[in-house]
């Protein structure tokens, strides 16, 4: 199956083999491609790791993608996010810094951001985040009293960006360092 102009290895991935891995990063895909690797997140039970990372994956297929990854129990890493350690609440800081985690590693982060109570620091610095990503983490922190520290360094899409950051550090009373 052809979409972006990228070929998805579909009757494999629908296979009888198991597929575990799916590394799709840098392949210029795109929203399509994006509600197309979300179905196929859905209905694999085998899979445990998927990479993303350097797409084209915003605006809705970034949503689908990421409620694909927090729908699936299965998944461990997604964009080099650590699902399983977020999910479990085994994180007090969270490192992402340079992983170019891209608006879809964002939405999961954001997914997961109410699960992870002993969160006190966090960098999305240099993570590709834009202003979509920017804002859903923003939108997201403003209910959150744990984190103390944020870097959104390098990558918060703009002066919108930096509207969403200001908009939450007026109602965000925990924070005591951002960068």
């Amino acid at each position: 199956m052809n979409l972006d102009g990228f070929d998805l290895p579909v009757k494999k991935l629908k296979g009888t083999d198991p597929v575990e891995t799916l590394d799709l990063s840098g392949k210029n895909l795109g929203v399509a491609s994006a509600v197309v690797i979300a179905s196929l997140i859905s209905v694999n039970g085998a899979l445990t790791r998927v990479d993303v990372r350097q797409n084209n994956i915003a605006g809705d297929g970034a949503v689908q993608l990421a409620a694909a990854v927090l729908g699936n129990l299965k998944i461990d890493v997604f964009n080099e996010i650590p699902i399983k350690e977020m999910r479990a609440n085994s994180l007090t800081e969270l490192d992402l810094n340079g992983k170019g985690v891209g608006v879809e590693g964002g939405m999961v982060v954001v997914g997961l951001i109410p699960v992870m109570g002993g969160l006190t620091k966090m960098s999305l610095a240099h993570t590709d985040l834009k202003e979509e990503g920017t804002k859903a983490i923003c939108e997201a922190l403003k209910q959150n009293k744990t984190l103390k520290e944020l870097d959104l360094s390098g990558n918060i899409g703009g002066e919108a960006g930096a509207k969403h950051v200001a908009d939450m550090l007026g109602v965000n009373n925990a924070l005591t360092k951002i960068s």
